[in-house]
């Protein structure tokens, strides 16, 4: 069953990122080969992303693919203060695809921008 976590930025400001352990019923997804993706949308429907993380550009890193632990590396978030929506998507190498994680991420505007 998916997780759903929620988070809140200030607009402009470098995002922590997060860190994922993907288990299924306790035990570790291999992630070795897998292909993991974090699409954030202005509404879940959308087709257009407004930001992605991607394994294959290294904004997504798979730090220990055995425990299945993966982390959504740190960035620079600017984009118009507003609840958005994201999921994660991994595909892992025997083509089992997987949605482990769902939720809101809500943009604040920076008072004082420069």
């Amino acid at each position: 069953m998916a997780e759903t976590y929620d988070f809140s930025h200030q607009r402009g400001t470098t995002w922590a990122g997060f860190q994922v352990e993907f288990l299924i019923d306790d035990v570790a997804v291999n992630l070795t080969g897998a292909t993991i993706a974090m699409q954030v949308k202005k509404d879940s429907c959308d087709s257009q992303n407004e930001i992605d993380f991607l394994s294959s550009d290294g904004t997504i890193s798979i730090t220990d693919p055995t425990n299945g632990i993966f982390s959504i590396v740190s960035c620079i978030i600017d984009i118009p203060p507003r609840i958005y929506y994201y999921d994660i998507y991994v595909k892992t190498s025997s083509g089992a695809v997987y949605y482990p994680v769902s939720g809101r991420l809500t943009i604040t505007e920076n008072t004082t921008r420069l």
